[in-house]
């Protein structure tokens, strides 16, 4: 976790129930309610993944995911291209993707409740 929106959605996954590892130190015992950072897939990376129920959650800094800009650069442009795909190659392996923009986590206390109602909506714990 590197930026504070991840840190943000890190907490709230915790808060819960949900315990959140590095992708480096998965087990197969913990699969069932651990989400993992940095998760590799095809080749893109998640921001955070419950694998074994193929949920992904991706947090958009405001900056590089250029939200709710007019004029973007070519860096922006690119991330968003890489965004597209992203969302295409989950959807097409079926995955469900959740994305949370910086702006929107400012009222944590209602994403935490929209948190927790799209994965009891996604899966059966």
């Amino acid at each position: 976790m590197s930026t504070k929106p991840e840190r943000i959605t890190q907490q709230l996954l915790e808060s819960l129930g949900f315990y959140v590892k590095p992708y480096k130190d998965r087990s197969h015992l913990d699969d069932r309610n651990t989400f993992y950072t940095e998760t590799p897939h095809k080749t893109k990376r998640l921001d955070f993944a419950l694998i074994k129920h193929k949920l992904a959650i991706e947090v958009n800094g405001d900056y590089w995911h250029a939200t709710a800009k007019k004029n973007v650069s070519n860096g922006q442009l690119k991330q968003k291209i890489s965004d597209a795909e992203k969302k295409h190659i989950l959807t097409n392996d079926g995955w469900s993707l959740l994305v949370i923009s910086e702006h929107s986590l400012l009222n944590s206390d209602k994403w935490r409740e929209n948190l927790r109602l799209w994965i009891l909506e996604s899966i059966d714990l």
